[in-house]
């Protein structure tokens, strides 16, 4: 199932938890219906997974995945309904 729409671009925009304009966003938000699976974009390692927990780097995005591509990049998944984490076998 394809993603539905971008709901926050990557580059400046007005937060939506503080209200602050002109504050960057160094990301990309898609929506999915809720509960959809979402696919890894990337081949790599799961970091974390879990709440994201202030001091983590992913605080306050909920429940998140961390993926660390084969470049040594961190790829974060957030603000998922929950955790599933799958190993694909055809790797």
């Amino acid at each position: 199932m394809p993603f539905e729409r971008v709901t926050s671009p990557y580059g400046n925009r007005t937060d939506p938890v503080t209200g602050q304009k002109n504050t960057f966003h160094d990301g990309i938000d898609l929506v999915k219906s809720h509960q959809a699976p979402i696919g890894a974009f990337v081949l790599g390692k799961v970091l974390y997974t879990g709440n994201g927990v202030s001091g983590t780097g992913v605080g306050g995005y909920g429940n998140v995945v961390v993926i660390e591509d084969k470049n040594k990049r961190g790829h974060v998944y957030a603000h998922l309904a929950s955790v599933s984490v799958k190993k694909r076998t055809n790797c």
